[in-house]
């Protein structure tokens, strides 16, 4: 599954339209934990299908006891709308959310 259809299959799940009228950012991010068990997070851009095929590895196969999140935010592209972004947090097990077969 490539970049563009985990970003439709997101807005299906809303049922919104299309990525023509929205549009959606990927986000990923893990703990990293430091001296004294504070967590601290490391967050990137998911940004190309190499980085999607990254992430799913590591969630599901390299680092299965890591908590990884991924995360997307949806934001309208007309003109004139207000710009609430919906924050949608899909947890470790990634098909437990959408089914991205």
């Amino acid at each position: 599954m490539n970049i563009v259809e985990v970003k439709q299959a997101i807005l299906n799940h809303f049922n919104m339209s299309t990525l023509n009228q929205y549009q959606v950012e990927l986000r990923y991010r893990f703990p990293i934990y430091i001296y004294g068990g504070t967590a601290h997070y490391c967050s990137c851009i998911i940004s190309a299908d190499d980085d999607l095929e990254a992430i799913f590895f590591m969630a599901t196969e390299k680092v299965v006891q890591v908590h990884v999140e991924m995360m997307a935010f949806i934001t309208p592209i007309q003109p004139n709308t207000t710009p609430n972004e919906v924050y949608y947090d899909l947890m470790n097990n990634f098909n437990f959310s959408l089914n991205l077969d």
